[in-house]
C-alpha cells in the first residue's frame, strides 16, 4: 500500500515539471517574439567622429566586422566605442574638410543577445563647402607667336591622347600657360602634368593660383612637336577635379616646307665629291657616265640620310639587261648631300652602251619630317668610248708555214668545236721538230685605243691540252694589226663562225683588231681537250679591260 502512493507522488511530479518545462519554454518563445529588432535609428558625422544610434546595445566584434567608412571611396580606418545603444567610430585621421563619406552597416550585424540587422544601412555624408565644376584652359604664348588652335590636331603621334588641339608655335616660347577656374592645388598639378619628350621646367603661379605659367628651363627644339597631358586628378584647393584627361600638342618654330632635290655631276674621286667645286648641276634629262663619275643628290635641307638612300635606285631600260646596284656615299658633315654612281664590281663591260634611269623616289624626309613630293629621273648611259672595254670576239688557230688545211676556231659562243690534226703534217713522232703555227685573236676595242697592251696580252694568254694528247707552246707576239690591214684573215674567221652555225654581222671596222702569236705544236695518238684562256686583266692601251675571264676549250680528235 504503502509502494503505490509513493507511485502516485512521483507521477504526479513527474506531471508537474512538465508542465512547468512546457510553461518556461512558451516564456521564451514568447519573450523572443515579443523584443524589439535590431535597427539603425541615426547616425551623425561630426567634427571628430560618427555616432550611429542603435535601437538595442551592439556587439562590438559584430560591429567591427560590418562597419565601414569610406572618404571619396577609400576605406578608412579609425576606432569604435559603444556606451549603451550608442556606437562611436573615431577615423584615425579625423574627418576631413571637401571629402565625401559613406557609412555602411552590413545585413547580419548582432547585437550582444544574438539579434541580427535585418538590411544593410547606408549613410551618405559630404563635408564640402563648395563643389563646382573645374576646367582648365590652355592658353596662346604671350606677344604674337602662335597660329590658332585647330580643334584636333591633323596628326597624332602613336600613343598620343590629345585632346585640346595643336597648336604651331612660331617665335621665341617664354611660358606656355594654363588657366583654371579655380585655384589649383599645387601638388595635384606638379603630379597630373607631363611632357613627350621630356621636358625640364618651373611653374610661377598667378591670379591667387589660378593662372600656371610652364617655363622651359632651356629653349625648346627647333621642329620638336610636343604633347603636354594633364591628368583628370589635378584638383583645385576645395578638391573638385577635372571632368576628363586633358592634353595639347605643339610645334617649336615648324618647318612645313617640303625639301627640293637638285641633280649634279661630280668628276671627283669618292673622298672628294662633296667639295663644291667637284660638281655641276645637270641640265637637262639626260647624262652619259664616265666610270668615276658621280650623280650628287643635293637637298635644301638636311636629310635622314640612310632613310633616303633606301629610295633612290637604278631602272634598266632594257628588260633584257640586269641594272646594276648604287654605290651609295653620305654626306654626313652637311646631312643634306648623297653621291651616287653604278657599282660596277669588276662588271663594266657588260652594262657599257647600256641605257638607265636613276629614280629618285618622292618621300625624302628633311629634319622636320617634311617629304620631298614628287620623283625624279635621270636618264644615264655609260657608253664614253674613251672607257670602253675590249672585247673577245674569237681566235683560229691555223698553218701559215706547211699551208696545210689546220683551222680551229676557238670561240666563246661555242666552246666544244673540233681540232683535227692530219699526221701527214703533224706526225706522232716524239722526236720530230715541233711544228711552226699562228694563232691569231681577233678583239674589239675603243676607238680611241691604237692597240692592246702588249704586255698584258703575253701574262694572261695560255693554251693547255689534256690527257698528252698534244702540246702547244706560245713563243712570241708577231704583232697586232687592224681589220683594215688584215681582211682576209678576220674574213677567215668569220667563215668559220660560220661554219660553226654562229651567224656573224660585225662587219671589219677600225675598231676590229688581230693579234698574232706565233705557237709550236707537237701531236700524239691522244685525244683531249685544247684550252684556250684569256685573264681579265687583258687590257687597251688606255687601260680598259676585258673584266671578265674568258675560257674557250675544243676536241682534239
Amino acid at each position: 500500500m504503502g509502494n503505490h502512493s509513493r507511485c502516485k507522488i512521483i507521477k504526479k511530479m513527474t506531471m508537474s515539471l512538465m508542465v512547468l518545462g512546457w510553461l518556461l519554454l512558451s516564456l521564451v518563445s514568447c519573450g523572443t517574439i515579443m523584443l524589439p529588432p535590431l535597427e539603425v535609428t541615426s547616425c551623425e558625422v561630426g567634427t571628430a567622429t560618427i555616432v550611429v544610434e542603435f535601437t538595442l546595445p551592439p556587439d562590438l566584434a559584430s560591429l567591427e566586422d560590418g562597419l565601414s567608412v569610406t572618404e571619396d571611396g577609400t576605406k578608412i580606418e579609425g576606432k569604435i566605442t559603444i556606451s549603451g545603444n550608442k556606437a562611436e567610430f573615431t577615423p584615425l585621421y579625423g574627418i576631413k574638410d571637401n571629402y565625401d563619406y559613406v557609412v555602411r552597416i552590413e545585413a547580419g550585424t548582432e547585437d550582444v543577445n544574438g539579434h541580427s540587422l535585418m538590411d544593410a544601412f547606408v549613410y551618405e555624408y559630404s563635408t564640402r563647402t563648395e563643389k563646382a565644376p573645374f576646367t582648365v584652359e590652355f592658353l596662346v604664348p604671350e606677344g604674337p607667336q602662335g597660329e590658332a588652335f585647330t580643334e584636333k590636331p591633323l596628326e597624332r603621334a602613336p600613343g598620343d591622347n590629345v585632346i585640346g588641339g595643336e597648336i604651331h608655335i612660331l617665335d621665341e616660347v617664354s611660358s606656355i600657360q594654363l588657366e583654371f577656374s579655380a585655384a589649383v592645388n599645387k601638388k595635384s598639378l606638379e603630379e597630373a602634368l607631363s611632357f613627350t619628350p621630356n621636358l625640364e621646367y618651373f611653374l610661377e603661379y598667378e591670379k591667387n593660383d589660378c593662372l600656371v605659367r610652364i617655363v622651359p628651363k632651356k629653349q625648346l627644339d627647333i621642329n620638336q612637336r610636343y604633347v603636354m597631358q594633364l591628368k583628370k586628378s589635378v584638383m583645385d584647393t576645395k578638391r573638385n577635379v577635372l571632368e576628363k584627361d586633358f592634353g595639347w600638342s605643339f610645334f617649336y618654330k615648324l618647318d612645313e616646307i617640303p625639301p627640293e632635290i637638285t641633280l649634279k655631276h661630280g668628276t671627283a674621286a669618292k673622298n672628294t665629291v662633296f667639295d663644291e667645286n667637284s660638281s655641276t648641276e645637270i641640265v637637262g634629262e639626260r647624262l652619259e657616265l664616265g666610270l668615276e663619275d658621280w650623280i650628287i643628290l643635293d637637298c635644301s635641307e638636311k636629310l635622314d640620310l640612310d632613310a633616303a638612300a633606301s629610295l633612290i635606285f637604278l631602272e634598266s631600260s632594257d628588260l633584257q639587261t640586269l641594272s646594276p646596284s648604287l654605290e651609295i656615299v653620305k654626306d654626313y658633315k652637311n646631312g643634306n648631300r648623297l653621291a651616287v654612281r653604278p657599282d660596277w664590281s669588276g662588271n663594266s663591260e657588260e652594262f657599257w652602251g647600256s641605257c638607265w634611269q636613276l629614280v629618285v623616289k618622292a618621300g625624302l624626309e628633311d629634319e622636320a619630317g617634311n617629304k620631298t613630293q614628287g620623283e625624279k629621273r635621270l636618264f644615264l648611259s655609260y657608253s664614253l668610248e674613251s672607257q670602253r672595254p675590249p672585247e673577245f670576239l674569237g681566235a683560229l688557230l691555223v698553218d701559215i708555214e706547211k699551208q696545210s688545211n689546220l683551222k680551229v676556231c676557238f670561240s666563246p659562243q661555242h666552246p666544244f668545236s673540233t681540232m683535227e690534226l692530219d699526221p701527214q703534217f703533224y706526225p706522232n713522232r716524239s722526236e720530230e721538230l715541233p711544228s711552226k703555227v699562228e694563232l691569231h685573236l681577233f678583239f674589239t676595242l675603243s676607238e680611241k685605243a691604237a692597240s692592246l697592251n702588249d704586255f698584258s696580252l703575253m701574262e694572261n694568254l695560255s693554251l693547255s691540252a689534256s690527257n698528252n694528247c698534244c702540246e702547244l707552246t706560245v713563243k712570241k707576239l708577231l704583232g697586232q694589226a687592224f681589220v683594215e690591214a688584215s681582211k682576209n684573215q678576220f674574213q677567215e674567221f668569220v667563215a668559220e663562225l660560220e661554219g660553226l652555225g654562229e651567224e656573224v654581222s660585225l662587219e671589219p671596222a677600225a675598231s676590229v683588231v688581230l693579234v698574232c702569236f706565233q705557237v709550236e705544236l707537237l701531236n700524239s695518238d691522244s685525244r683531249g681537250l685544247v684550252t684556250l684562256e684569256l685573264e681579265e686583266a687583258v687590257a687597251d692601251a688606255l687601260g680598259n679591260k676585258l673584266g671578265k675571264k674568258v675560257l674557250c676549250q675544243v676536241n682534239k680528235l
